[in-house]
Order: C-alpha cells, then sequence, then structure tokens
C-alpha cells in the first residue's frame, strides 16, 4: 500500500447530515474493495452458483457488501434495503441497456418473478423529498395528461378496447403491476437525480433539504413517475371519445447496474465502514498540478482509494465503487439479482373527466 503527499477535497456529510466540501484525503495505491466476502444466503430465486474456497486476508479491505451498513450510517435505509436485497438475489442481470428495457436476462429469459420488488418503495415514503413532490404533482396536472404526446400513446394503448364501454384497467391486469405498465402506461414525469447530477448541479450544494447525495438518490438514482387509466369509459355516439375518470401514479424503476455500451462505468462514490464520500478528478488534478486534458480518461471521478487519516486504521480508507464493481462480485460469486422496483399506487380522480377524441 503505498500513501500519496497531497491532499485533495472531497465532499463529506457532517452532523447535521449536510453535504460539505473538506480537505485533507491522500490517495491510497494498490488497495481495491474486496469481493471475497461469501455472498449472504440467497432469498430471492434459486441458488445456481457453488461455494468456493476462499483464501483468508490477513488484512482484508473494505468488502463491497459492507456498503449497505455504511448507507445506512449515512443515513440512507432504504438504499441499504435494496442493495442487500440484490446481494441477497439470484444471479439475474441484463447484459445490454436494450435488454434491460424489455427486461431480458444473461440467459435471454424474461426476469424471474422473484426479480420484481412491490413492497420496499412507498408513494409516502417518496414524497418526503421536494424533488419527488414537484414531479408526482407536475405528472397529476390535466395539461400533462392530455398533453398531445401523451394523447396518442393513450388511444394506441386503448385501441383494443374501443368496443367497450366502461374499462378498469386492475380488473384487465388482475393487479399485476408489469401488465398494467406494459399495456396502459401513457405520460411519466422524470426525477434527475443521479450521483453525477447532484454533484455537478451547484444549486444542490447550497439548498439544505436536497443535499446530495441523499437516500432517494441511492435507491433510485433518477427515475419516472408513470401514469396509467385507472377507469375510462367510451361514448361511441357522435365522435368517438374516451373519458379518463381516473388515473393511476406509481413509480417503476430498475435496480441494476447496467452501463451503456462504450461509456464509463457509472461512479458511485468512494465508500468505507464509515460512509461515502465523494472525489471529484477536478479536485484531484489541481491539486497534482496536471492539466486534465494530459489524461486520456473520459470521467470526471478519481479513481483510486483515499484516505482521511491514518490509512491503516479501520475506516479510514475511501475505495472507489463504480456499477463494474458489481458486475464483478457478480462474475466472482455467480449471485447478485438486477430487480424491478415498483411503488403502491395512488388513485387521482377526475371531475369532471379527462376527455380524449378517439
Amino acid at each position: 500500500m503505498r500513501i500519496g503527499t497531497c491532499e485533495l477535497s472531497y465532499w463529506k456529510t457532517n452532523s447535521f447530515l449536510d453535504w460539505k466540501q473538506r480537505e485533507g484525503c491522500n490517495p491510497v495505491y494498490d488497495v481495491s474493495v474486496s469481493h471475497n466476502q461469501e455472498p449472504p444466503v440467497c432469498e430471492f430465486g434459486d441458488d445456481s452458483s457453488k461455494r468456493k474456497e476462499v483464501q483468508e486476508e490477513p488484512l482484508p479491505p473494505f468488502d463491497i457488501q459492507e456498503i449497505p451498513a455504511a448507507m445506512r450510517l449515512a443515513n440512507m435505509p432504504v438504499s441499504a434495503k435494496l442493495m442487500e436485497r440484490w446481494f441477497a438475489g439470484q444471479l439475474n442481470y441484463s447484459p445490454t441497456q436494450d435488454d434491460e428495457r424489455v427486461l431480458i436476462n444473461q440467459d435471454g429469459q424474461p426476469y424471474p418473478a422473484s426479480m420484481f420488488d412491490t413492497t420496499t418503495i412507498t408513494l409516502n415514503w417518496l414524497l418526503k423529498f421536494a424533488r419527488a413532490r414537484e414531479a408526482f404533482n407536475i405528472l397529476c396536472s390535466r395539461e400533462v395528461l392530455t398533453s398531445p404526446a401523451a394523447m396518442r400513446v393513450f388511444r394506441k394503448k386503448i385501441a383494443p378496447f374501443q368496443s367497450s364501454f366502461s374499462v378498469i384497467t386492475n380488473e384487465i391486469c388482475k393487479e399485476d403491476m408489469l401488465k398494467l405498465h406494459q399495456q396502459f402506461q401513457f405520460q411519466f414525469s422524470a426525477v434527475e437525480g443521479t450521483w453525477i447530477d447532484k454533484l455537478k448541479s451547484a444549486k444542490a450544494l447550497f439548498h439544505k433539504d436536497e443535499s446530495f447525495p441523499d437516500d432517494l438518490t441511492g435507491a433510485l438514482g433518477s427515475f419516472n413517475f408513470y401514469a396509467a387509466p385507472r377507469e375510462f369509459h367510451i361514448r361511441k355516439i357522435g365522435p368517438p371519445t374516451a373519458f379518463i375518470y381516473s388515473v393511476f401514479i406509481y413509480v417503476k424503476d430498475n435496480y441494476t447496474f447496467t452501463d451503456a455500451t462504450g461509456e464509463v462505468s457509472q461512479y458511485l462514490g468512494h465508500w468505507s465502514k464509515k460512509g461515502v464520500i465523494l472525489v471529484p478528478r477536478d479536485n484531484v488534478l489541481t491539486a497534482l498540478n496536471i492539466p486534465s486534458i494530459s489524461l486520456p480518461i473520459d470521467d470526471d471521478w478519481f479513481e483510486s482509494a483515499v484516505s482521511i487519516g491514518n490509512a491503516r486504521k479501520a475506516g479510514n480508507v475511501y475505495y472507489p465503487i463504480r456499477n463494474s464493481s458489481f458486475r464483478d462480485w457478480q462474475n466472482k460469486h455467480h449471485r447478485g439479482g438486477d430487480f424491478v422496483i415498483f411503488s403502491d399506487l395512488r388513485v387521482v380522480n377526475f371531475d369532471p373527466p379527462l376527455e380524449v377524441t378517439l
């Protein structure tokens, strides 16, 4: 282990859980996050992996499975629960983003039923966050739900039901969230919030209730609220018209570590037993007096581990974690399940109903 002498700036929470810029972490070379800890008992799906003998390390570094405990220290309990679910799942991932969009896994099969979570994320929890409330309220407006683009999608989705008089979508989908989403979702509202978005946003640096990264960032990152009709009637006299009396609002998000083809693996922070810090690459280049143009790395984050204080003291070394760190763990243990998150449904009624000419 080599410890650099230059001091770098980084971002870390204070005792009030506000993120502040600090000085004084040092690069630590020739160390990396450990993948050697055995996976937890498989709770989601069938465990087809085989246990392997692992040579005990005399001084084991921070293991990637310790991140959930560190998340709880950073006031991210929901993020921790979701990551623990991922570690406890059977091997399941989409090789490409195209596969992820249609929920096809590494075996060319649809995601198994155990890879759907409909209980962890609730709208009551989501709406505690100002940026989530803003996106939710936008989606609930008549103007957004009846925009030309939304109406084009709605007409296409209800085409098979135009001979009906009254349609209650949950009865058709038999309360299957994936079927509801695939058959009837017609509008959405985005919540931006990846780790990178948060650090690059100057607004986030100075607004206490929108600090970065928070539990919402760790759990979902950037995600969407979606709208699907709950009940609509079709009038056939005169111009065919649909009347939407109520809609479902909900969240769907893929908990996955898939990177875009050809892009640098997404940075998820520097982690230790004590929590998370963020180390922007620009700060490192400035401290080392290296012009960024001289480094052939298309990325914004420092790649080496860093220490705060004595590097030989437990928890003082923070390791860079990326999406690829979790893929490496999957390859080693043949475990770890990407899964789909659905929140509960919130019914929004309209009186008078939304009117759509078919």
